[in-house]
């Protein structure tokens, strides 16, 4: 398992997901990239959130749909 995480640069705390490595994760990340071009977006994927302070605090979303949402309204 891993998080994928967006985070705007200069702004404080990310967006994350809970999600399994693969295909699905793949796809996430390259629509993810797509849709956040140019707007000064970090798409990253962590294994454990908490090694990485410079990017909370986390709002963990329930889903892969809650987080597109969210990733897209900002």
């Amino acid at each position: 398992m891993c998080y994928l995480v967006v985070n705007n640069f200069g702004e404080h705390g990310s967006i994350a997901v809970q999600m399994q490595h693969g295909p699905r994760l793949r796809s996430l990340v390259h629509y993810i990239e797509e849709v956040r071009k140019g707007k000064g977006s970090q798409i990253m994927t962590l294994s454990n959130p908490d090694a990485y302070k410079e990017y909370a605090p986390y709002e963990i979303c329930a889903n892969e749909s809650e987080f597109v949402q969210r990733v897209l309204a900002m």
